[in-house]
């Protein structure tokens, strides 16, 4: 899984041209159309240089039922596209949410105008038409995504009423910290593997795998957990070396926040916390960085599988694969 210098691998163009296609960005880039055609309009207007025939630029909102210039309600009607395509493109579900009843506004507005204009099919309301029609496909495909992520399967895995701190046995415990030191000493020894094939990649990503689905698979059940933590002592003793490494690690981070082995290991060592979202921002900045860095869709994937979310893994594995 190294690389060598200046080697770039393959993109998988079929994958990415499929992202596209999903619910959400065919939204997005209807509306960033849309957006993008009334603000040039309006530019177009302010220089008098196109016509006013295409009536529906103007009439993106009920405004247009007041005794406004073409040019008032250009720019309103811009500005009302622009943020609605700004809303789309947020990844956060509110604004999401909220920009389907701006688009149910805007479609309103449209029939609205079809009611007032004289019934016969012309270019002005054909192009009224057009932009309805566009404006109504986006409404079910806002549903559909946004139902969509709210089934079962994309839902994380419950975070445990305990407080884990590993295997069971203290001898378990010390034998799987040791692994960790392997795996994360591999990779922080491969410096240069992007110069050099570097087979330690490959052994350090399998290494933290198998631990990974190890711990998760001795998840005690609740009634059970009581019985499965270990003595005070031994509690203690294992929270002391964790907060020793992330505090190692958190050292080396503000010192460089960049170091990708840092939050490589920092990552690792939350996932064994079951920590896992904590380590999938670790995991998402490294991808920000590099996403090349070896191993990491690889982790990413193993913990997405422990946080419940299938889809996201089932990406991360792909990404993976395609590197490799």
């Amino acid at each position: 899984m190294a690389y060598s210098e200046g080697y770039s691998p393959e993109i998988p163009i079929r994958e990415w041209v499929l992202s596209f296609l999903k619910p959400r960005y065919l939204t997005l880039t209807i509306h960033t159309f849309i957006a993008s055609y009334v603000a040039l309009k309006f530019v177009f207007l302010i220089f008098r240089a196109t016509s006013v025939l295409e009536r529906w630029v103007f009439e993106l909102t009920p405004l247009f039922l007041l005794s406004l210039q073409d040019l008032e309600l250009a720019l309103i009607a811009a500005a009302v596209a622009g943020t609605n395509a700004f809303m789309h493109f947020s990844g956060g579900r509110f604004a999401r949410v909220l920009a389907i009843f701006v688009t149910g506004s805007m479609v309103v507005s449209i029939i609205l105008a079809l009611r007032t204009s004289p019934y016969y099919f012309d270019a002005v309301n054909m192009g009224r038409l057009v932009a309805l029609g566009l404006l109504l496909s986006t409404v079910p495909l806002d549903h559909f995504d946004l139902l969509k992520r709210e089934m079962p399967r994309r839902i994380e895995a419950p975070v445990p009423e305990y407080e884990y701190w590993g295997p069971e046995a203290p001898e378990d415990f010390d034998q799987v910290m040791e692994s960790v030191d392997e795996a994360l000493g591999l990779l922080e020894g491969s410096q240069a593997r992007r110069a050099v094939p570097v087979d330690a990649d490959d052994r350090a990503v399998d290494i933290l795998e198998d631990l990974l689905s190890t711990i998760s698979e001795r998840t005690p059940v609740e009634e059970e957990a009581q019985a499965a933590i270990p003595d005070p002592h031994e509690v203690e003793r294992r929270r002391n070396l964790f907060q020793n490494r992330m505090r190692e690690i958190d050292d080396r981070l503000a010192a460089n926040p960049a170091d990708m082995d840092a939050l490589f290991s920092k990552a690792t060592y939350l996932a064994m916390r079951k920590q896992y979202r904590e380590a999938m921002q670790a995991l998402d900045e490294i991808t920000r960085l590099d996403p090349y860095y070896p191993g990491v869709w690889h982790l990413k994937t193993k913990v997405y599988e422990l946080m419940g979310n299938r889809e996201m893994a089932e990406l991360c594995r792909t990404r993976a694969q395609a590197l490799e």
